[in-house]
């Protein structure tokens, strides 16, 4: 957890504490942040001279799937970003949640009886701030599984929930599936096509992109939040890329050509942020 003041204001000229009378103390009320970006649970507790906080809750972004024998697995969705104010009382302790990122499916190249050739990416963890969740994206499918559309969409921002709505899926398998959605939005469908028109065999059936996600300079800096994991390339073989720390992003779908295998990528971390501002005592 990183905690720093942001901006300090006084009600004089002079920003530093000063008495006003014999053993009396004034101090300016400073604008404070705090960022928890460490995965777990923690608590915090509101500091004296506070009643309200301003929150950034971004929940960890779905594992990609794994791909399989000329097979593209969906993406991970990004988690859910929410954004809005609590009201608090000096003293209450709250919940502090950072989600884990989903891990990535797993492809093994196996045509054993019995032995998956692929799995499914795994969900990302919900973040929590008290009674604000914001839910993980949910995993990637594996390149073979029963649906070949693009993915549902995934997560958004919302101003001032309690609870947040389940982010979306990754796309489905099929030849290439979509990117797991970002923001509201859903991912693209795969798409096929014949990457050389010299070698019969060489197509390649390309993933969809994942939804974009939701830009946000809440931190200070501007960063791209929730946004969903591409689908993976059947027909190429790679690992889908995982998303950054902190970010929400969902894992990429991992690609494969015939007889090969692809891992997805995982999910990334989710993050907390908290500002307030500690009044004058």
């Amino acid at each position: 957890m990183t905690v720093r003041n942001w901006r300090v204001k006084s009600r004089k000229a002079n920003p530093v504490a000063f008495s006003l009378k014999k053993n009396t103390l004034f101090v300016p009320e400073t604008h404070r942040m705090e960022t928890f970006d460490d995965v777990g649970s923690s608590t915090w507790t509101v500091p004296s001279g506070v009643s309200r906080v301003d929150y950034f809750v971004v929940g960890a972004g779905g594992g990609g799937g794994g791909g399989f024998d000329f097979g593209g697995a969906g993406g991970g969705a990004g988690g859910l970003v929410l954004q809005g104010s609590l009201s608090v009382s000096a003293g209450q302790r709250h919940t502090v949640v950072v989600g884990a990122g989903g891990a990535g499916g797993t492809a093994n190249g196996s045509y054993q009886p019995g032995d998956p050739s692929e799995t499914n990416g795994s969900a990302g963890g919900n973040s929590q701030f008290g009674p604000v969740v914001a839910a993980g994206g949910e995993g990637g499918y594996r390149s073979r599984a029963s649906s070949s559309k693009g993915s549902t969409a995934g997560g958004n921002q919302v101003t001032n929930p309690v609870v947040s709505p389940t982010a979306g899926s990754g796309g489905g398998g099929g030849f290439s599936g979509g990117g797991g959605g970002g923001n509201g939005g859903p991912g693209q469908d795969g798409e096929f096509r014949q990457a050389n028109q010299t070698e019969a065999d060489d197509n390649l059936a390309i993933g969809g992109a994942g939804g974009e996600g939701l830009s946000s300079s809440f931190s200070g800096n501007l960063g791209v939040y929730g946004a969903g994991g591409r689908g993976g390339d059947a027909g190429a073989t790679y690992n889908g890329a995982s998303g950054a720390a902190n970010t929400g992003t969902g894992g990429g779908g991992g690609g494969a050509p015939v007889g090969y295998s692809g891992q997805g990528g995982n999910g990334g971390s989710g993050l907390v942020i908290l500002k307030y501002i500690q009044c004058c005592v």
